[in-house]
Parts: C-alpha cells; structure tokens; sequence
C-alpha cells in the first residue's frame, strides 16, 4: 500500500498535520516554503518547520491585486510594476522596487495597493537566497 497524506482543508490543524506527516517520513532542513495567503499554512510552517522562512507565491499574489483593480489598462500596469520588482538582482533593490510598486498600484486602487503593502513581508524572500535558486523559489509555480 503507497503511503499518501490529504489534507482535507485548508486549516491551521490541516496543514500542522500534512507537515508534520512530511518531516517523519524523512525531510528535514526545510530553508523555505512557497505557497499562497493562506494564514494556516503559513502558521503551521513556522510551527512544524523550524528555521523554513515563507515565501507567499508571487504569481498568485500578482493575480490576487489584479483582480481588484477595474480596467485591463489598470491590471497591465500593477503587473508591470510588481513583475519589475519580482525581476530585480538582488536584495535591496527587489525590496525597494517593491515599495515603488505598492505606491503604483496603490495610485490605482487603495484595496489593491493595501493588498500589496500587506504582502511585503511575505512576496519578497526569495532574493535572500542564492541568485540561481530565485527564479524557482520566488512562486509555487515553477514556470514562472
């Protein structure tokens, strides 16, 4: 019989046990973890995965302040913006690009640059990384 984990919501308790399942069946020194807004998830990793920083998914973030912006002209120019920041070298100026982008779209839309500025302490922690591991790390959707 396969050994499978579910988890069947998207719960604090439901996450906690996915995790916990994952690191007994061997993983361990977990630096990272990318995944959407979603408060359980990021509660259990800072619970079950000690030392794993969390790293919000920067594609969906993108999507998610787009959808609150009322014309295609206003979502093409917060995707510019923050894709801009998303696509800086290094550090500081992925971080200062970042604030550059919440004051765009927040020009736009208030809900969609709150949205963003609410976000700034979990899009932008991948360039702490190595510069070859960023492009991967920065979203949960490897492609992007």
């Amino acid at each position: 019989m396969k050994n499978t984990l579910t988890v069947s919501t998207e719960t604090h308790a439901g996450r906690l046990g996915f995790l916990r399942g994952l690191r007994e069946r061997g993983p361990d020194g977990a630096r990272l973890v990318v995944g959407n807004a979603h408060a359980g998830l990021a509660r259990a990793v800072s619970e079950c995965l000690p030392g794993a920083g969390w790293q919000r998914c920067v594609v969906r973030l993108e999507r998610d302040v787009c959808s609150l912006l009322p014309s295609k002209r206003h979502r093409a120019m917060a995707a510019k913006a923050m894709r801009a920041a998303f696509r800086e070298p290094g550090p500081a100026a992925v971080r200062s690009a970042y604030r550059a982008a919440i004051d765009a779209v927040g020009a736009l839309s208030a809900a969609a640059g709150a949205l963003l500025g609410d976000a700034e302490a979990d899009a932008p922690a991948y360039p702490d990384f190595p510069a070859g591991h960023r492009r991967r790390i920065r979203a949960n959707n490897v492609h992007r």
